[in-house]
């Protein structure tokens, strides 16, 4: 018998942010909720790039950069919620 998962408390409003008439997340906050290392849910979006077409990964998944705590400029993804379902 397989041991029910336990969701730590999270207050979904955190997860999600309006962005030009849309409801999106980032891979950081992904990464985050999740436990992953960022570079681990990059690694899953790059390998998306082969399973959904072009024009699903254009619209789902928009490629933007952040500053890092060491000054850096970094890559994060903004996620709709389709490339959300699919990533997870």
């Amino acid at each position: 018998m397989n041991n029910p998962s336990v969701i730590p408390a999270f207050d979904f409003r955190e997860m999600v942010m309006p962005c030009n008439g849309k409801v999106i997340t980032t891979s950081m906050k992904i990464a985050s909720y999740f436990g992953k290392a960022h570079k681990n849910v990059l690694r899953a979006i790059k390998r998306l790039e082969v399973d959904c077409s072009p024009d699903f990964n254009r619209l789902n998944f928009e490629p933007v950069e952040y500053l890092d705590k060491k000054g850096e400029m970094r890559l994060m993804y903004n996620i709709t919620k389709d490339g959300w379902m699919m990533l997870v």
